[in-house]
């Protein structure tokens, strides 16, 4: 796969994890980035976030990362784990 053609995948999935991210009823900042933190200083979203947005993940993309052990600390990680499937 070209650069181009990964950066426009990153892209599209980092959409895809935001529109999610604001269908949690969280204030998600305009500047949300790849290197935004999920959890405390960054959106702040605590454990029924988390399983919530692990069930929006699972029926948008049908796998997740945290039903696959892995637990993401930034919007990067979530777009990363897609990314590399």
């Amino acid at each position: 796969m070209k650069d181009n053609e990964l950066n426009n995948l990153e892209g599209i999935i980092f959409e895809l994890v935001k529109d999610l991210l604001q269908k949690l009823d969280k204030e998600v900042p305009s500047c949300l980035s790849l290197d935004s933190s999920l959890y405390r200083s960054g959106l702040g979203l605590d454990s029924l976030d988390t399983a919530t947005l692990s069930a929006m993940l699972e029926n948008k993309f049908g796998l997740d990362p945290y039903s696959q052990g892995i637990f993401p600390h930034t919007v990067r990680e979530i777009v990363n784990f897609y990314k590399d499937r």
